[in-house]
């Protein structure tokens, strides 16, 4: 059973196993007050003296209080029930004493106190400060131009054909020398390079064609999608930073 529910139990019982006169209940109370005491259940004994003076403001019953409260560590309980013993009886015996337990105990109060720090005032709270100004300033900045490779591709496409057209060159003067020639076997000849080099101007004037073609769609394509992009610098400026954030 905790102390306080042994407190409660006991002056419980005592209210309704003593109904008597007032002088009666409260010694009974003391009675019970001092064998508590004796076991060291000092928090037991103060309940039952303070019920016991309330019922019947005997002082000898604030002495005992206050030895038990002083016994207990409650120092400024017990000087204060000292006080109040002295003012109630004039003819204490040992008042001298008394007083000179009252002044001992002070001082020890005196020196907690001044071992206790003393309580910090609440802090006023601070309105909250507003963030300084911020400057935002965009710079645009051009992007690089078209990529050169696909005029690469364009210029690779033309020199093709140029190899075509001399190898249609080839073909177209063979064949006049195979229609001058003066044997059968040299108008075959003639006649078998000239079909030679029109097919490899026709494969080159195709590959050529093509390879120009491709460029060209790429030159028109790019100059497009950089048209619709762009890059963008922004400075953000404060009053003790100065920041950059690009955008391609």
């Amino acid at each position: 059973m905790s102390r306080r529910a042994l407190i409660v139990v006991v002056c419980a019982w005592s209210a309704l196993a003593h109904a008597d006169s007032p002088k009666q209940h409260a010694s009974r109370l003391a009675a019970e007050a001092k064998v508590h005491y004796a076991q060291g259940e000092l928090a037991v004994a103060v309940a039952l003296l303070r019920q016991a003076y309330e019922i019947y403001p005997e002082p000898s019953l604030l002495y005992n209080l206050a030895r038990a409260l002083q016994d207990e560590g409650d120092v400024r309980g017990a000087v204060a029930t000292y006080e109040q013993y002295l003012a109630s009886d004039a003819d204490v015996a040992d008042r001298a004493a008394l007083e000179h337990r009252v002044a001992t105990l002070k001082a020890q109060l005196a020196k907690i106190d001044a071992a206790t720090p003393p309580t910090q005032p609440e802090a006023v709270a601070q309105p909250i400060a507003q963030p300084p100004p911020v400057r935002i300033v965009r710079v645009a900045v051009p992007v690089d131009g078209p990529s050169p490779l696909p005029w690469v591709a364009i210029s690779g496409g033309l020199a093709i054909a140029g190899v075509g057209g001399a190898f249609g060159y080839l073909a177209t003067t063979r064949h006049g020398d195979a229609t001058a020639a003066a044997t059968g076997v040299d108008t075959q000849q003639l006649d078998a390079d000239a079909h030679r080099y029109a097919r490899v101007a026709n494969i080159l004037f195709a590959a050529g064609a093509a390879v120009a073609v491709a460029g060209t769609i790429w030159e028109v394509h790019d100059r497009r999608a950089h048209a619709t992009r762009g890059a963008s610098v922004t400075a953000v400026l404060t009053p003790g930073s100065i920041g950059l954030r690009a955008r391609f």
